[in-house]
């Protein structure tokens, strides 16, 4: 039996908290739904720059169930191909929603519990029951935001009481321009030489693919505007950048625009790029 649990989400029940850096340059709103990053401050030139992509009110983040804008994405962050998977000789049957795939699943529509806010801080928690999409075990699953000096930090942890399948990420999307142009004046820096292929439906294949002296070569700096490049079958899977990259070691990635520099740091050896070529603007 899949368990769901993308219920209606009632309005009211949607709180909005900001948190922001000591010096406060530095400032977020986020809401108890999804964990969503609805907007990311930066103080600049004594104006305050939105550099997050997200809607302009509550009832469009509860109606939009294709963006995921700023949330926290699981139980598992992807495309699971013909939405089953096997683990410890059991096959298992998950919700199909996006063509005949998983797709994320349903904590960025979930009412999370605020555990503890502060000036700095907010920590939200969800327990995702046995069941729920078709994933085994119940887990509770704790998202952390928090400002350190100049630093930004987001803190995934989970428990739970079974071997199952969990993968989740924060579906943010920035723009350092602000929100009223588009992405391809920036320039993104990160240390890859490997990626994972995509099929025409945006699924990882499982095939690695050399990136050296193609579009997805990023070791020295370079402009988002060549993933205007359609001619590459990898760039017209993903309607530009929707792609799993490898790292050997944990991985500093660069985003800059004229003004402003964004440093992404993770500890994991393989992140996930997307453009946002699914939406009106990439």
């Amino acid at each position: 039996m899949i368990y769901n649990k993308r219920m209606k989400v009632d309005a009211n029940r949607i709180e909005e908290i900001e948190i922001c850096s000591k010096n406060k340059e530095l400032s977020l709103v986020a809401l108890n739904m999804g964990c969503i990053i609805k907007n990311f401050f930066v103080k600049l030139n004594n104006e305050k720059r939105d550099i997050v992509v997200g809607h302009n009110n509550i009832n469009e983040y509860i109606s939009d169930k294709e963006s995921f804008f700023g949330s926290e994405v699981g139980r598992y962050a992807g495309r699971i191909k013909d939405a089953t998977f096997t683990l410890d000789g059991v096959t298992y049957t998950l919700k199909k929603n996006n063509k005949n795939a998983h797709l994320h699943g349903v904590f960025s529509s979930a009412i999370w519990k605020v555990e503890k806010k502060n000036e700095n801080e907010i920590i939200f928690s969800y327990t995702s029951p046995n069941g729920e999409d078709g994933f085994p075990g119940r887990i509770k699953v704790y998202v952390t935001y928090k400002f350190e000096g100049d630093d930004f930090y987001i803190i995934e942890e989970a428990y739970a009481d079974t071997h199952t399948l969990y993968s989740p990420t924060n579906h943010t999307y920035f723009n350092l321009n602000g929100t009223d142009s588009d992405i391809t004046n920036h320039f993104l820096t990160f240390p890859s030489t490997k990626m994972l292929s995509i099929d025409n439906q945006v699924i990882r294949t499982g095939e690695i693919i050399d990136v050296c002296a193609s579009p997805f070569d990023f070791r020295n700096s370079r402009s988002l505007d060549c993933i205007r490049d359609f001619k590459n079958e990898q760039l017209l899977n993903g309607r530009g950048l929707d792609h799993s990259f490898i790292f050997d070691k944990n991985v500093t990635l660069c985003l800059e625009n004229e003004d402003l520099v964004l440093k992404i740091q993770s500890e994991k050896n393989s992140v996930h790029i997307y453009s946002g070529g699914y939406l009106d603007k990439i």
